[in-house]
């Protein structure tokens, strides 16, 4: 009885410091921002509204959350490149690519390289002839054929999905995934608030992955959420999931590629913030992963930490973060070298 009495005024006082913070963090911060995952069909897909004037790239995918519209004027973010009248050649299917998929050409003598990822391999804000995909295209020659599987907004599951889609439609001999430590926290989202599109996401139940279904949130949930004090322990928290999670998706490519025979290689290219700061972010590295998975991984930012910060400045564009004209030239070039050496 006695102790029963402790434990429940330690429980009390508990509470009571609880509450006592909350409310002042309250206080202090009314404006405090709150992570709250977002749930399967929680939300409206706003972008794909016919009376939508914000949102003019995106068409909706059942698969995949989102494609690209068949247009060759598409608009983005930024309203400062969007000025310029870059042209995209976007196929049926909704990827930046000449031919459509189902009557893609089976040319004999050429291997195919399969390139997934996100605005940066689609190569947003760029000429066809200046993007990653057309520069790696002219130094592989006749070699191989490229295909660009990059949409903007994706995250490492949307591209494992994508491939998962098309793989044995375009039977690719080589697999590349670039990706961005963006494209990490995106796996946990079932809705992307920028544009408002919802899109598939995963969970891990008992160690093994499942497609999120739309479900009520716990009572524990909820608080976390919604608690000021305890939602940066809920960030923290999810920081770690998102990684248990990508290696899961990392491995069902890895098992994916393998029964296909095909080659896989997974690159992390590094955003412009991170050189500048010589910040390697090593939270989103995978290489000790890969490394026991016997998959070739590489890490541009070993490459690129030397370069002369002037020139670096040149390979991004300014005010926004994507590969310019010269980055693209660069990446491909990286990409290129990393090919011919594997």
């Amino acid at each position: 009885m006695k102790y029963s009495k402790i434990i429940i005024v330690n429980i009390l006082i508990f509470f009571s410091l609880l509450l006592i913070g909350e409310l002042t963090v309250r206080i202090l911060k009314p404006n405090l921002w709150l992570y709250q995952r977002s749930n399967p069909n929680e939300f409206h897909d706003r972008a794909f509204d016919k009376n939508n004037i914000e949102v003019f790239w995106p068409k909706k995918d059942n698969d995949l959350g989102w494609v690209c519209k068949q247009d060759s004027l598409l608009k983005f973010s930024s309203k400062y490149y969007n000025n310029y009248p870059i042209v995209y050649r976007i196929n049926k299917e909704g990827f930046r690519n000449c031919n459509d998929f189902e009557s893609h050409p089976n040319v004999k003598n050429k291997k195919k390289l399969l390139l997934l990822g996100d605005s940066f391999i689609m190569s947003v804000y760029l000429n066809e002839d200046k993007t990653i995909a057309h520069n790696l295209q002219n130094s592989l020659k006749d070699n191989y054929e490229v295909i660009n599987l990059g949409i903007p907004g994706y995250g490492i599951d949307q591209s494992i999905i994508s491939y998962e889609k098309y793989s044995k439609l375009l039977n690719p001999d080589v697999v590349i995934l670039f990706y961005v430590d963006d494209d990490i926290p995106r796996i946990l989202e079932a809705f992307r608030k920028v544009e408002g599109m919802n899109k598939p996401s995963y969970d891990l139940i008992n160690d093994s992955l499942h497609f999120r279904i739309s479900k009520e949130k716990s009572i524990v949930t909820n608080l976390f959420e919604h608690s000021y004090l305890l939602n940066r322990f809920y960030k923290k928290y999810m920081d770690y999931y998102s990684i248990n999670l990508a290696e899961k998706l990392f491995l069902k490519l890895i098992n994916m590629t393998k029964e296909q025979k095909q080659k896989l290689i997974i690159i992390r290219c590094p955003v412009v913030e991170s050189l500048l700061t010589n910040n390697s972010y090593q939270f989103y590295s995978f290489k000790e992963f890969f490394r026991k998975q016997q998959i070739e991984y590489y890490e541009l930012y070993d490459r690129m930490i030397d370069l002369n910060k002037n020139f670096l400045m040149t390979l991004y564009l300014k005010n926004d973060g994507h590969p310019s004209e010269r980055g693209a030239k660069y990446l491909a070039n990286a990409i290129y070298d990393i090919l011919i050496r594997s």
